[in-house]
């Protein structure tokens, strides 16, 4: 079969990230309209057809993440300064930077929602600490769309304005 036309393209399917065909055919295309992507599905899940979110060419897109935290939880409110991920074919980068605006006492995980649910858990990135203590970790996501950022242990605590920071790269479901 051959398409060609002086003044007319190919149309694909529009949708949204979330209302994407319910029962796709392998190698249906579509459009998405909040994105910007053409999805295709390859059979058991919709992959990126172009690569426009491809981090070599410097898209990153900005997310905002919910924090949350354990019962005494030091940091008891945070603000995002920054929040970016990029995403090549089913590799997810991401990085975050937010400060304490509310402290407390106590002990626990902060964590933090991923923009993108990941494939599976216990996959791990790094962060630092911009403030008093200086301490430096692993990010941890222990389940598919969140992820452990810190970890305080009793008697330690933080003050209003610290940073943390942090970049963490894991797989896409």
């Amino acid at each position: 079969m051959s398409v060609s036309s002086a003044n007319r393209g190919l149309k694909p399917g529009v949708c949204t990230s979330s209302t994407r065909p319910a029962n796709p055919f392998t190698g249906q295309i579509v459009f998405e309209t909040d994105t910007g992507y053409l999805r295709v599905w390859d059979g058991s899940a919709w992959d990126y057809l172009s690569q426009s979110q491809d981090t070599a060419q410097g898209v990153w897109q900005a997310w905002t993440p919910t924090y949350s935290a354990s019962n005494g939880q030091p940091i008891t409110t945070m603000t995002t300064n920054t929040a970016r991920y990029c995403m090549v074919n089913k590799l997810v980068s991401l990085q975050i930077n937010a400060t304490v605006t509310n402290a407390g006492a106590g002990t626990g995980f902060l964590a933090f929602t991923l923009p993108v649910t990941a494939k599976n858990t216990r996959q791990s990135g790094s962060f630092r600490e911009i403030a008093v203590l200086g301490h430096g970790g692993f990010i941890d996501n222990t389940s598919t769309t969140s992820a452990l950022m810190i970890f305080y242990a009793a008697g330690n605590t933080v003050v209003t304005n610290y940073q943390l920071a942090g970049n963490f790269t894991y797989e896409a479901a």
